[in-house]
């Protein structure tokens, strides 16, 4: 037994194999061409793209970029400059207006006190005033307008005077009444005969202005002379 040789196991077969796979090589110029084939196709799918947008060139698109960019920057810069004109005329009309609407106003007024102090003036002197301009000025102070320039007279808390019928009381009645009641601005009664000027007759009869046609322009055009004079006087 000790001499018997031990033996080894027997080493199993190899799998036969195929001839070896060569390996693909490429030279420079495959690499080259390969590279300038895919440059290619991708020139062509940008020349495409560039076609549907309507320009040739990716420079000519940076070109339609930066003049689409001003022309909307000169567009905003534009508008800016017409709000702000705009802006400035709407001030100045706004201000012409209030101007106007003043001046009218001024002018409204003056109108009204003018009538005013000619129908004060007229029923004054008729009732024999011995000073129409200062009682015309004390008498406008208790006058008012309405919404249509229409004169009213007021008592001392602004109220409007009425008649003894209950009506709204006129500057021509509210004048006779303000006379009556101040008989220092009324003139003395003549005696008889007194400035006789040694004429056979009775002197001429004064001039007394019809209030309620202060405002006929014709009626004052006939008598302005005998108005001034009257006015004079007073």
């Amino acid at each position: 037994m000790e001499n018997e040789e031990t033996q080894q196991p027997t080493p199993p077969n190899p799998t036969p194999q195929g001839p070896p796979t060569p390996t693909a090589t490429f030279t420079q110029a495959d690499v080259d061409r390969f590279v300038q084939e895919r440059l290619a196709r991708e020139r062509q799918k940008r020349d495409r793209e560039l076609a549907d947008l309507g320009v040739q060139s990716f420079d000519e698109v940076k070109t339609l970029i930066e003049q689409q960019r001003k022309a909307e920057e000169t567009k905003l810069a534009e508008q800016g400059h017409y709000k702000q004109l705009f802006e400035k005329t709407k001030a100045e009309s706004e201000a012409a207006i209030q101007a106007e609407r003043q001046r009218v106003a001024a002018l409204e007024q003056q109108n009204r006190q003018a009538n005013l102090k000619t129908t004060l003036l007229g029923e004054l002197s008729a009732k024999g005033c011995v000073s129409p301009q200062e009682a015309a000025t004390l008498i406008s102070a208790s006058v008012r307008y309405d919404d249509e320039g229409n004169a009213y007279p007021v008592d001392a808390t602004g109220a409007p005077l009425t008649n003894g019928e209950g009506g709204q009381l006129t500057v021509a009645e509210f004048a006779s009444r303000w006379l009556e009641e101040r008989p220092h601005y009324q003139r003395a009664a003549s005696s008889a005969g007194a400035g006789s000027n040694g004429n056979d007759g009775p002197p001429p009869a004064a001039f007394k202005l019809d209030p309620s046609r202060i405002n006929d322009p014709d009626y004052m055009l006939a008598n302005r002379d005998k108005v001034r004079v009257m006015l004079e006087k007073g």
